[in-house]
């Protein structure tokens, strides 16, 4: 795999979620691994997360997820679980 950040890089600076298309922050399948820090699984966003850190994590859904309309999917829903184990951890 080629990394876009030092080897001594400890987290991201920033990532950025511009719409919740799988492609985007990563689509949740029953293959997709469990997280080790949270009840949710490993699949794009989250598993960077996991792997690397991310300081601020920027979405355009925060706080509810329901503009333009709810977004609730096992996508969002392990997502969700994802933002909401980081804001235990803070």
């Amino acid at each position: 795999m080629k990394r876009h950040v030092p080897d001594s890089a400890v987290a991201l600076d920033y990532a950025l979620i511009t719409h919740f298309h799988p492609d985007h922050y990563g689509a949740v399948t029953a293959a997709s691994p469990a997280s080790a820090k949270g009840p949710y699984r490993l699949s794009g966003m989250t598993e960077v997360g996991d792997a690397l850190g991310i300081h601020t994590l920027l979405d355009r859904g925060w706080p509810d997820y329901s503009y333009p309309t709810p977004l609730s999917d096992s996508t969002m829903a392990n997502y969700r679980r994802f933002i909401e184990a980081r804001a235990r951890a803070e």
